[in-house]
C-alpha cells in the first residue's frame, strides 16, 4: 500500500538535488549496494549531476521530502538505471511504480533497452525488476538484468 499523500513525479534537478541528497545521506551503510549511492556530500552530487542531463528520472516525494529515487542515463541507445527507495517505504510497491515511469519515459524516447545491475543479495530489486520484465543475463556477485524496449 502506498502512502498517504505520496507523489511520483519527475525529477526537477536544481530545484530537488538538496533534498536528494539528504535523503542519500541518511542511509545507513549497510543499504549502500556495489558503492551506492555514494557515501559522501560531494561524490554524492557529481553523481546526480550525472544523471541530470538525460531527464529520465522520477522521485517519490511524501511530505515535501523525497524518500524515492530512479534515474536512468543513455548510454548510446540503452538506458542505465539505478533505484532506490528510502527504508521507511519500502514494501509499499513504490520502487515498482517509479521504474515502471521511467520504463514508459525511455520507450516514449526511443531507447532500445534499459540495463540494471544490482548485487545477488538484493532479492527485492530482483524481484521487482523481473516482475516488470527484466531478464537476467548475467548472475554472479552481480545481477545483470536487461529489459528490451522495442
Amino acid at each position: 500500500m502506498i502512502a498517504k499523500g505520496l507523489l511520483i513525479r519527475p525529477y526537477r534537478h536544481e530545484r530537488d538535488k538538496e533534498k536528494l541528497v539528504k535523503m542519500y545521506l541518511s542511509f545507513d551503510p549497510s543499504e549502500r549496494t556495489l558503492g551506492l549511492p555514494p557515501a559522501t556530500r560531494s561524490d554524492l552530487e557529481s553523481w546526480l549531476d550525472f544523471f541530470a542531463p538525460g531527464g529520465l528520472s522520477v522521485v517519490a516525494e511524501c511530505n515535501g521530502d523525497i524518500v524515492g529515487h530512479v534515474a536512468g542515463a543513455p548510454i548510446g541507445e540503452e538506458v542505465h538505471m539505478i533505484s532506490f527507495v528510502h527504508k521507511d517505504y519500502r514494501n509499499m510497491g513504490l520502487g515498482q511504480r517509479m521504474i515502471s515511469k521511467v520504463i514508459e519515459m525511455c520507450r516514449e524516447a526511443g531507447y532500445d533497452r534499459i540495463v540494471v545491475v544490482t548485487d545477488e543479495r538484493n532479492t527485492r530489486a530482483i524481484h521487482v525488476f523481473m516482475k516488470l520484465g527484466f531478464q537476467v543475463v548475467s548472475a554472479g556477485f552481480e545481477y545483470e538484468m536487461h529489459l528490451p524496449l522495442y
